[in-house]
């Protein structure tokens, strides 16, 4: 997790989604954004935040493209 968040940091997003995708294959409780504010900076929290919603964005984008 520490290399996505330091990718997503720096911009560099796609692979910050595959070391995210990762991440959470590995330790699921990347997930829980409780888990993650009560232990993590609010710097982490964020950045894990912002993978979480990408991800479910462009997960939404494909299901939209699918029905057409």
């Amino acid at each position: 997790m520490v290399r996505a968040v330091a990718r997503w940091q720096a911009q560099e997003q796609e692979q910050a989604l595959v070391d995210f995708k990762v991440a959470l294959v590995g330790e699921p409780e990347w997930g829980n954004s409780s888990w993650v504010k009560a232990l993590y900076s609010p710097l982490v929290a964020q950045s894990i935040q912002g993978m979480q919603a990408e991800r479910e964005r462009r997960k939404q984008k494909t299901r939209i493209a699918a029905v057409r």
